[in-house]
């Protein structure tokens, strides 16, 4: 980097923070990264999207047309637009598994009842979390992890870098714009903006070329370990980091020894 080069930054210092208040499991520091000139973060306002996000091998079986330079594309209008009966049969068929096993991961908030509700409907095993939609996305992307896929409204900015972790670990996410009912200066301002407020985001949309993310567990979840005081002044805990230029993702314990 030249020595006027810049970093572009979308960060989520606590994200979770009621879940850190209470010390409850799933508060993580977040962070996305891109390096002067060489990737994008699109930079969105405070405003709620509607997001999927799904896994390496689900992004894979996606690509249902290709160029002659080998780029593919999600369906005609994206996944958002179908039946949430449809998702949840797709997911199943190209994970082996019968719709009953398929495991859903959303974010329990009044604002997703209707999708709640139509995941029951269909025999979808549910995870509800009360905070923290990038962990929940986290949890998608890791091949390791049971999470199928995540679905439903949160913040448009935890897009961005759930985004930047899609690009890193191969997977795929799709949002949308959402405004709550009978608001229309939201909707209004996020056009005058620019935004396509009616069409969908993909992952590359919302983070482009070459993007780096890190983060680290406050609080301990399904993946990593929180944060840990121990005897002698001893700080220690667990970061994930990825970059999408070469799709290396690592995790390593972070120590950290404090005087006096």
């Amino acid at each position: 980097a030249g020595e006027n080069a810049w970093i572009d930054l979308v960060v989520d210092p606590i994200e979770g923070t009621n879940l850190c208040a209470r010390g409850e499991p799933g508060a993580i520091c977040v962070i996305a990264a891109v390096l002067d000139g060489e990737g994008t973060l699109l930079a969105v306002p405070e405003c709620y999207t509607n997001k999927l996000v799904l896994g390496r091998d689900l992004r894979q079986h996606l690509l249902i047309a290709r160029t002659g330079e080998g780029h593919a594309y999600p369906p005609l209008g994206g996944l958002l637009g179908w039946d949430v009966k449809d998702l949840a049969a797709w997911v199943a068929a190209h994970r082996g598994k019968a719709i009953r096993d398929v495991v859903a991961m959303v974010l329990d908030r009044p604002r997703n009842q209707p999708v709640i509700e139509a995941l029951r409907s269909c025999d979808v095993q549910l995870k509800l979390i009360r905070d923290g939609d990038v962990t929940a996305a986290l949890l998608a992307l890791d091949p390791h992890h049971d999470v199928d896929f995540t679905l439903g409204i949160g913040g448009a900015v935890e897009g961005v870098l759930t985004a930047a972790m899609a690009r890193c670990y191969g997977g795929y996410i799709e949002a949308r714009w959402w405004f709550p009912p009978d608001t229309f200066t939201p909707a209004n301002r996020v056009a005058a903006a620019g935004f396509d407020t009616l069409g969908h985001y993909d992952t590359v949309g919302l983070a482009g070329d070459h993007v780096l993310f890190a983060l680290a567990a406050v609080t301990g979840n399904d993946l990593m370990h929180g944060v840990r005081f121990e005897r002698g002044g001893t700080v220690r805990c667990t970061v994930i980091s990825g970059q999408s230029r070469t799709g290396m993702v690592g995790r390593r314990e972070v120590v950290i020894r404090r005087n006096g």
